[in-house]
Protein backbone atom coordinates (compact mmCIF):
# COMPACT_ATOMS: atom_id res chain seq x y z
CA UNK A 1 0.00 0.00 0.00
CA UNK A 2 1.59 3.23 -0.82
CA UNK A 3 1.29 6.52 0.85
CA UNK A 4 -1.43 8.11 -1.98
CA UNK A 5 -3.96 5.55 -0.49
CA UNK A 6 -3.97 6.68 3.29
CA UNK A 7 -7.75 7.47 4.24
CA UNK A 8 -6.80 8.01 7.99
CA UNK A 9 -4.33 8.49 10.26
CA UNK A 10 -4.93 8.21 14.11
CA UNK A 11 -2.10 8.87 16.46
CA UNK A 12 -2.92 8.40 20.07
CA UNK A 13 -0.19 7.55 22.78
CA UNK A 14 0.49 9.56 25.89
CA UNK A 15 2.74 7.50 27.40
CA UNK A 16 5.77 8.11 24.64
CA UNK A 17 7.36 11.65 25.26
CA UNK A 18 9.07 11.19 22.24
CA UNK A 19 8.67 14.36 19.82
CA UNK A 20 7.05 13.83 16.66
CA UNK A 21 7.88 16.65 13.96
CA UNK A 22 5.04 17.04 11.04
CA UNK A 23 6.11 18.78 7.95
CA UNK A 24 3.74 19.72 4.86
CA UNK A 25 6.01 17.36 3.03
CA UNK A 26 4.92 14.46 4.92
CA UNK A 27 1.37 14.98 4.03
CA UNK A 28 1.70 15.89 0.62
CA UNK A 29 1.22 12.92 -1.42
CA UNK A 30 -1.63 11.75 0.75
CA UNK A 31 -4.31 13.03 -1.44
CA UNK A 32 -6.56 10.74 0.19
CA UNK A 33 -6.60 11.60 3.31
CA UNK A 34 -10.02 11.87 5.08
CA UNK A 35 -9.47 11.64 8.64
CA UNK A 36 -6.76 13.28 11.17
CA UNK A 37 -6.86 12.36 14.44
CA UNK A 38 -3.83 13.56 16.87
CA UNK A 39 -4.44 13.17 20.53
CA UNK A 40 -0.47 13.18 21.16
CA UNK A 41 0.76 16.46 23.17
CA UNK A 42 4.29 16.06 21.37
CA UNK A 43 3.79 17.06 18.07
CA UNK A 44 5.62 20.10 16.39
CA UNK A 45 4.61 21.54 13.20
CA UNK A 46 6.33 23.99 11.17
CA UNK A 47 4.99 27.29 10.87
CA UNK A 48 4.75 27.44 7.23
CA UNK A 49 3.10 23.83 7.84
CA UNK A 50 -0.12 23.61 4.95
CA UNK A 51 -2.46 21.01 4.81
CA UNK A 52 -2.47 19.51 0.71
CA UNK A 53 -5.53 17.61 1.17
CA UNK A 54 -8.95 19.44 0.42
CA UNK A 55 -11.22 16.62 1.18
CA UNK A 56 -10.56 15.91 4.90
CA UNK A 57 -14.33 15.48 6.63
CA UNK A 58 -12.73 15.06 10.27
CA UNK A 59 -9.87 16.90 11.78
CA UNK A 60 -9.33 16.32 15.48
CA UNK A 61 -6.09 17.31 17.04
CA UNK A 62 -6.20 17.37 20.88
CA UNK A 63 -3.34 20.33 21.94
CA UNK A 64 -2.84 21.48 18.12
CA UNK A 65 0.67 23.95 18.77
CA UNK A 66 0.20 26.79 16.30
CA UNK A 67 -1.42 29.86 16.67
CA UNK A 68 -4.05 29.25 13.88
CA UNK A 69 -4.98 26.80 10.89
CA UNK A 70 -3.07 27.61 7.68
CA UNK A 71 -4.50 29.95 5.62
CA UNK A 72 -4.50 27.23 2.80
CA UNK A 73 -6.75 24.91 5.06
CA UNK A 74 -10.08 24.02 3.15
CA UNK A 75 -13.57 23.03 5.15
CA UNK A 76 -15.03 22.11 2.47
CA UNK A 77 -15.92 18.75 2.95
CA UNK A 78 -15.13 19.16 6.84
CA UNK A 79 -18.17 17.53 8.97
CA UNK A 80 -16.02 17.46 12.30
CA UNK A 81 -13.23 19.90 13.65
CA UNK A 82 -12.84 19.24 17.45
CA UNK A 83 -9.65 21.21 18.22
CA UNK A 84 -9.49 21.21 22.10
CA UNK A 85 -6.37 22.07 24.54
CA UNK A 86 -5.63 23.82 21.26
CA UNK A 87 -3.13 26.95 20.82
CA UNK A 88 -5.56 28.61 18.96
CA UNK A 89 -6.38 32.35 19.15
CA UNK A 90 -8.43 32.41 15.63
CA UNK A 91 -9.11 29.72 13.53
CA UNK A 92 -7.65 30.75 10.07
CA UNK A 93 -7.85 34.34 8.20
CA UNK A 94 -11.00 35.22 9.31
CA UNK A 95 -12.65 33.11 6.67
CA UNK A 96 -15.23 30.21 7.89
CA UNK A 97 -16.41 28.63 4.49
CA UNK A 98 -18.77 26.02 4.90
CA UNK A 99 -20.48 26.43 1.37
CA UNK A 100 -21.93 22.92 -0.07
CA UNK A 101 -21.17 20.95 2.92
CA UNK A 102 -24.60 18.83 2.30
CA UNK A 103 -24.72 17.49 5.72
CA UNK A 104 -24.18 20.58 7.91
CA UNK A 105 -27.46 20.66 10.37
CA UNK A 106 -26.43 23.18 12.59
CA UNK A 107 -23.67 25.75 13.80
CA UNK A 108 -21.61 25.46 16.81
CA UNK A 109 -23.73 27.43 19.44
CA UNK A 110 -19.97 29.44 20.86
CA UNK A 111 -19.02 30.89 16.98
CA UNK A 112 -19.71 34.01 18.56
CA UNK A 113 -16.07 33.00 20.48
CA UNK A 114 -14.39 33.21 17.40
CA UNK A 115 -13.72 37.08 18.05
CA UNK A 116 -11.58 37.53 14.16
CA UNK A 117 -14.40 36.16 12.08
CA UNK A 118 -15.04 38.13 9.10
CA UNK A 119 -16.98 35.76 6.20
CA UNK A 120 -18.97 32.98 7.44
CA UNK A 121 -20.41 31.43 4.53
CA UNK A 122 -22.91 28.09 4.99
CA UNK A 123 -23.98 28.78 0.85
CA UNK A 124 -25.97 25.98 -0.37
CA UNK A 125 -25.86 23.75 3.32
CA UNK A 126 -29.29 22.73 2.22
CA UNK A 127 -29.39 20.28 5.94
CA UNK A 128 -29.10 23.62 7.59
CA UNK A 129 -32.34 24.19 9.14
CA UNK A 130 -31.86 26.58 12.15
CA UNK A 131 -29.78 29.60 12.82
CA UNK A 132 -28.13 30.00 16.29
CA UNK A 133 -29.34 32.75 18.21
CA UNK A 134 -26.14 35.14 19.15
CA UNK A 135 -24.98 35.56 22.45
CA UNK A 136 -22.97 38.57 21.95
CA UNK A 137 -21.44 41.01 18.94
CA UNK A 138 -19.58 39.44 16.61
CA UNK A 139 -17.64 42.13 16.13
CA UNK A 140 -15.54 41.71 13.02
CA UNK A 141 -17.76 39.58 11.48
CA UNK A 142 -18.90 41.36 7.54
CA UNK A 143 -20.62 39.12 5.53
CA UNK A 144 -22.86 36.28 5.87
CA UNK A 145 -24.27 33.80 3.75
CA UNK A 146 -27.02 31.72 4.04
CA UNK A 147 -28.11 31.37 0.44
CA UNK A 148 -29.46 27.90 -0.52
CA UNK A 149 -30.06 26.72 3.33
CA UNK A 150 -32.98 25.54 4.58
CA UNK A 151 -33.46 28.21 7.73
CA UNK A 152 -37.01 28.61 8.60
CA UNK A 153 -36.62 31.92 10.43
CA UNK A 154 -33.31 34.16 11.44
CA UNK A 155 -33.31 34.84 15.48
CA UNK A 156 -34.25 38.38 16.48
CA UNK A 157 -31.07 39.01 18.02
CA UNK A 158 -29.39 38.86 13.84
CA UNK A 159 -29.33 42.75 14.88
CA UNK A 160 -26.46 42.19 17.71
CA UNK A 161 -24.15 41.78 14.50
CA UNK A 162 -23.01 45.13 14.25
CA UNK A 163 -20.45 45.17 11.86
CA UNK A 164 -22.43 42.94 9.16
CA UNK A 165 -22.23 44.52 6.15
CA UNK A 166 -23.89 41.75 3.69
CA UNK A 167 -26.64 39.12 4.81
CA UNK A 168 -26.72 36.45 2.20
CA UNK A 169 -30.45 35.23 1.60
CA UNK A 170 -31.23 33.92 -2.03
CA UNK A 171 -32.78 30.53 -2.44
CA UNK A 172 -33.77 30.38 1.03
CA UNK A 173 -37.60 28.69 0.44
CA UNK A 174 -38.37 27.66 3.86
CA UNK A 175 -37.22 31.41 5.31
CA UNK A 176 -40.17 33.32 6.67
CA UNK A 177 -39.50 37.00 6.49
CA UNK A 178 -40.16 38.53 9.73
CA UNK A 179 -39.19 42.72 10.35
CA UNK A 180 -36.86 42.45 13.11
CA UNK A 181 -34.50 40.53 10.46
CA UNK A 182 -33.68 43.19 8.88
CA UNK A 183 -33.53 45.80 11.66
CA UNK A 184 -29.83 45.61 11.50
Amino acid sequence: MGIEKIEGIVLDDEHTPNQINFTSEAFKRMTRLRLLAINYKHVQLSKDFAFPFDDLTCLSWDGYSLASLPSNFHANGLVSLYLSNSKLTRLWEGKLDLSGCLSLESLPGDIHKLKHLLLLHCHGCSKLANFLEIKCNIRNLKYLRLDGTTIKELPSSIKLLKGLHGLGLSNCKTLKVSRIAFVI
